[in-house]
């Protein structure tokens, strides 16, 4: 089976982001296409730049237009995806942006799997609070934290 690695230059990461953090955007195994991750960032280290921080809308769409520009860069659309993974920090700004998502994918929309994890944390969570937007989600306050904890406690 042939492997080629790359790491289309769409407004994403630098190239030298790629080779500091050890892995590559896009990798083809045989006919499969592998995606890494896409969090709404653009530069690299030390100075990685968070997009739309408060607003889980403009995250999205700015991860929905890396996406495509990816599959694009591999001569592939939405239409190619099978499953997507996404992380949020709030379920309720997931479903606020839902929408967008179906939109996006219309018809031919991918097996998903969603997640929310109000701990999830970006390059500069470090320096502010714990806190920070991730993938397609932002901030969620320590109170919203809290009542989530307890409610996943209740129903573990």
């Amino acid at each position: 089976m042939t492997i080629s690695y790359s790491n289309p230059d769409v407004g994403y990461l630098d190239q030298a982001a790629f080779k500091n953090l050890g892995f590559s955007q896009n990798v083809w195994a045989g006919d499969t296409l592998y995606l890494s991750g896409i969090a709404p960032f653009t530069g690299g280290s030390p100075e990685f730049v968070v997009h739309g921080i408060g607003s889980m809308k403009e995250q999205t769409v700015f991860i929905l237009n890396i996406l495509e520009k990816l599959l694009e860069a591999e001569d592939l659309s939405y239409s190619n995806l099978v499953a997507l993974t996404i992380y949020a920090t709030s379920a309720k700004e997931f479903f606020d942006v839902v929408p967008l998502i179906a939109e996006a994918f219309g018809d031919q929309a991918p097996a998903r799997h969603s997640s929310v994890s109000p701990s999830w944390h970006t390059p500069s969570s470090e320096s502010r609070s714990r806190r920070s937007p991730s993938g397609p989600e932002s901030a969620q306050t320590g109170r919203e934290r809290d009542r989530y904890r307890r409610r996943r406690r209740r129903s573990l």
